[in-house]
């Protein structure tokens, strides 16, 4: 179980994409599962409407970032400190790069391994009485048995959007990943869920 305990208040190419992929699906992690590499959103580039440049409608569907606009949509105030406990994390090692120089040669340079990088993780916010988290899952594979505990106790009524789907999933030809939303019932300061694979929830709630 991922154990999130909230203690305060307050032109890479595709084919370079796919080898990464490869050899990180040969490296094992701490509990011997293959590593997969998730892109949670892949994408064209897109005009920001200002000035002289219109709103078109096709380009914010397309080229902007669902997760960042969840963001922005629904979680305001100050940033919480958040404690993880007993979250299920990998190693990777040291590999092989290239460096890219600006006469456009390449030289090969190690890329320093990462320790520690944890499945799931938490972000949580604080506007007056109202709470947000979004609680994120990088395991493409596995859904996660994911707990939050909060110091105050909240309504029972809150609010869940998600973002699910397969992370290879785009809206290139069709709007094929959308925000759902949910309303929950049960909420509580000790909230146990499911996190399902390669998944955004964030959780909307008041202060009791």
């Amino acid at each position: 179980m991922s154990r999130l305990n909230l203690s305060c208040l307050h032109k890479t190419g595709i084919e370079d994409l796919v080898k990464t992929r490869r050899l990180l699906d040969r490296v094992p992690g701490k509990s011997s599962d293959p590593i997969t590499l998730g892109c949670y959103e892949f994408g064209p580039g897109y005009a920001l409407p200002s000035g002289p440049r219109p709103f078109i409608e096709e380009a914010e569907l397309l080229g902007k970032s669902l997760a960042l606009k969840m963001r922005n949509l629904y979680c305001s105030g100050d940033m919480m400190k958040v404690k993880n406990k007993a979250v299920k994390s990998v190693d990777i090692p040291d590999m092989m790069g290239y460096k890219r120089s600006k006469n456009d040669t390449y030289s090969e340079r190690v890329i320093k391994g990462v320790s520690n990088i944890v499945m799931s993780s938490c972000y949580a916010f604080k506007d007056d009485d109202t709470y947000s988290f979004i609680v994120l899952n990088r395991n493409v594979k596995e859904a996660r048995k994911t707990k939050i505990t909060l110091p105050v106790d909240v309504a029972k009524k809150a609010k869940l959007y998600k973002l699910t789907g397969k992370p290879w999933d785009t809206n290139l030809t069709d709007i094929n990943v959308k925000i759902k939303e949910e309303e929950i019932k049960n909420f509580s300061k000790n909230y146990t869920f499911n996190l399902t694979a390669s998944s955004i929830y964030i959780f909307v709630v008041n202060k009791k």
